[in-house]
């Protein structure tokens, strides 16, 4: 996520990082106002999401986040987020 406003709606994201003996979040927000809805998200990697900074301030709703390696959200730094529904 590098813009101010997106809008992420019914895909299907995942993480294969580790496959590459690499370390990534599936989504990594560093700042602005992601709206992620209905979407299917895991990692083999890191977080199947990663929140972080005081810029960041996502609302993920009607997701579902399973399969993180380490976990589903990860919310770090002063980050901030609304999750309903997931």
């Amino acid at each position: 996520m590098e813009t101010d406003k997106a809008l992420v709606k019914g895909l299907t994201l995942r993480g294969k990082a580790g496959t590459n003996n690499n370390k990534y979040s599936t989504v990594d927000i560093p700042q602005g106002k992601l709206i992620l809805d209905d979407c299917d998200i895991t990692s083999d990697s890191l977080s199947c999401i990663a929140i972080h900074g005081v810029a960041a301030n996502p609302t993920i709703r009607n997701c579902q986040i399973h399969d993180g390696k380490e976990s589903g959200v990860y919310v770090y730094n002063k980050g901030q987020a609304t999750v309903d529904n997931c």
